[in-house]
């Protein structure tokens, strides 16, 4: 069974199959006139056959025709990146399997083309050869010409520590109190939101800009004032339906203490009949004195929070609270996996809480097979008492884990943050 593609990937698949297409336009008559294709590979294939659109000819070729077009193809390019060099071999992987991605896309949709071409992968299959050896030769000669010359920005995000997540926090919170005594709603619930998605991200471990703004009121469970539980529902990386067509999913996720509070407003001041996205932008008319302040129908896009950490770590920047640098919700993903690495959390513990370990088809067994003692940690893992440790090494940073790993010990701690006794499992 083909595996879900996430929206990156089918956009991703668009694109590089639409450079696939000019580059075709571009090149076939000269390709076709100059005799550029082994006539041994195209002995029956007409030039008028050649002149027609890519998708037709690479859905009547064989699999070895292919090969040479694929071949030809990423002989030919080039990065379009200004004072970029050259492509490397992983770029050019992801070109090609974007345009394989697209065809096997039209294959699925005929009988005729699905028999005939049947299960394939363009990096094993024999008759593809002639475009691992121009893959192979195009990345060793140009990394040999260019050596020392490819210079790009790095792309990684910088680590943001635990410390620091408390500052972001507190100072978002400050900027949104300041907007509030202005009287200006809109910016004071777009503060509100930042805030969340720092903690979400924080304490949750959200991979992506898009998961965060797929977010739903329902992923959420209120325990009380200062304990919520997040079990995410929407399309993310790591929530995959697998062979047997059930989801496997990442482990619900807790938040703590005076953090809940920003998670708190986009609950409790949203209309009875709003839709289910989480982010809501105010209503028009409300204004702070109002019960409901958020509007039913219009959530807040990606642009506004996609940007919630790099905006709010430029303040830090600019009053040198933090080292300059580039910041995303990766710096915090990286910072929590920090934070619980200093606090002598398990690694495998640590990874399976934020979704590391699961394969493409949604399978975290496959990822931990040949790791000692995985059932034992999995089976850990799947204790809301284990997920609530992990938190509440997040919420208080003086705590290691050998301070929680005991139950009776980690009971104590946790009564002083949330004492009501009640079954939050």
């Amino acid at each position: 069974m083909e595996v879900f593609q996430p929206h990156n990937t089918k956009r991703n698949t668009n694109q590089h199959w639409n450079n696939f297409v000019k580059w075709w336009e571009a090149r076939k008559q000269s390709i076709v006139s100059e005799n550029i294709l082994d006539g041994d590979v195209f002995p029956d294939v007409s030039l008028a056959e050649l002149l027609q659109d890519i998708q037709t000819v690479m859905l009547s070729a064989a699999h070895l025709q292919r090969g040479h077009i694929l071949a030809l193809y990423v002989t030919e390019l080039k990065p379009k990146i200004k004072n970029l060099t050259h492509l490397d071999g992983g770029s050019i992987k992801n070109y090609v399997d974007g345009i394989c991605r697209k065809l096997k896309e039209c294959e699925s949709k005929s009988t005729e083309l699905a028999e005939r071409y049947g299960s394939w992968s363009v990096w094993t299959h024999h008759h593809y050869s002639k475009l691992h050896e121009k893959t192979a030769i195009k990345v060793y000669q140009e990394d040999k010409e260019n050596r020392g010359k490819k210079v790009t920005e790095p792309k990684t995000s910088e680590p943001i520590t635990a410390a620091t997540f408390q500052l972001l926090i507190q100072r978002t919170l400050e900027q949104a109190e300041t907007h509030k005594s202005h009287g200006n709603l809109h910016l004071f619930v777009l503060k509100q939101a930042e805030a969340a998605v720092l903690i979400i991200d924080f304490f949750c471990g959200c991979r992506a800009q898009q998961e965060t703004a797929d977010i739903i009121f329902q992923d959420f469970t209120v325990f009380q004032r200062n304990l919520i539980r997040f079990k995410q529902s929407s399309t993310t990386k790591t929530r995959k339906l697998n062979k047997s067509f059930k989801f496997k999913e990442r482990y619900p996720a807790w938040i703590l203490g005076e953090y809940c509070e920003p998670i708190h407003f986009f609950l409790e001041k949203r209309p009875a009949h709003a839709c289910d996205r989480f982010f809501l932008y105010e209503q028009p008319s409300a204004t702070f004195s109002s019960s409901v302040l958020l509007a039913a129908n219009k959530p807040i896009g990606l642009g506004p929070l996609g940007a919630s950490v790099k905006k709010n770590a430029a303040f830090l920047i600019k009053e040198g609270l933090l080292m300059p640098g580039t910041y995303s919700n990766t710096s915090l993903r990286k910072g929590l996996m920090d934070r619980l690495g200093i606090a002598g959390v398990p690694p495998l513990l640590a990874d399976m809480a934020i979704g590391h370990f699961q394969s493409k088809d949604g399978d975290v067994l496959k990822g931990l097979s040949s790791i000692p003692n995985a059932g034992f940690y999995i089976n850990l893992m799947k204790s809301s008492v284990t997920q609530k440790k992990l938190a509440l090494l997040l919420y208080d940073l003086t705590l290691k884990w050998d301070d929680v790993y005991d139950e009776d010990n980690f009971n104590n701690i946790f009564r002083q943050i949330c004492p009501e006794q009640i079954n939050c499992s």
